[in-house]
């Protein structure tokens, strides 16, 4: 009995590409990755987007920054490269973010620094902190020693903050006075502070309250006054886990 062969039907073969759709092809077909065949500098890594031609796009940046200096008017006296450089280190919060939740940017109960000083609620911590500044330089050579020192940095202090009363704390001798005295009870007092002195290691809650208060961004002190009058006190300041 004779086998009668079916006719077979080729199958499709399929190829790749890179974007991963597959499509039929015939047998006799061949492929050619037209791509594979240009000069490296020609390929298109990412489809649809043109070779980066260096040399044309430096030239053209370097004419148009070139006409900055002609197209665009300084003031110079409004130029920031003719005014004086401003060491602020230290802000006041934004009014909008205040208006939301003031209370949240303010001291519980010590202040550090001229935003809040003076502030009713803060008036007995104030009392203590004269005390402990009292007790930090009881020596006579060492006052007159932070005296001078704290003098001569007194500029970097006003400079340090951005949002300075300067009817308050710089109009006259008085003011200024007042402001040098205050930077250097505060400082002397969160030095005291950090060395866990004998007088707050049982005061718990009184070391929580000052440690919230130490993190506010409006109560700080400058870094240089309190690296001054650490290198003249002797007090030996841990590094509190705030």
């Amino acid at each position: 009995m004779s086998e009668v062969e079916e006719e077979q039907t080729p199958l499709p073969i399929y190829c790749r590409n890179d974007d991963k759709d597959q499509f039929p092809m015939e047998n006799n077909d061949v492929v050619i990755n037209v791509e594979d065949n240009l000069p490296i500098d020609h390929r298109n890594d990412h489809k649809g987007h043109l070779p980066i031609d260096k040399d044309s796009v430096a030239i053209k940046v370097r004419d148009n920054l070139k006409n900055l200096e002609w197209s665009v008017p300084v003031d110079e006296s409004q130029s920031s490269l003719s005014m004086p450089f401003k060491r602020t280190s230290i802000y006041k919060i934004p009014k909008f973010m205040k208006d939301i939740e003031p209370k949240e940017y303010e001291p519980h109960i010590v202040s550090f620094g001229p935003y809040h000083h003076g502030n009713k609620h803060l008036y007995q911590m104030e009392q203590e902190k004269q005390k402990v500044a009292a007790l930090s330089f009881a020596n006579a050579a060492t006052f007159e020693l932070i005296l001078s020192e704290v003098l001569k940095i007194l500029e970097d202090l006003y400079e340090a903050y951005d949002d300075l009363d300067h009817e308050k704390w710089r109009k006259d001798d008085d003011a200024q006075a007042k402001f040098m005295q205050m930077m250097i009870i505060d400082a002397c007092f969160l030095l005291v502070f950090f060395s866990e002195h004998e007088r707050y290691k049982s005061q718990i809650t009184l070391k929580s309250e000052i440690k919230r208060d130490i993190l506010l961004l409006e109560n700080q002190l400058p870094f240089k006054l309190l690296r001054l009058l650490y290198s003249i006190l002797s007090i030996k300041v841990r590094v509190l886990n705030l």
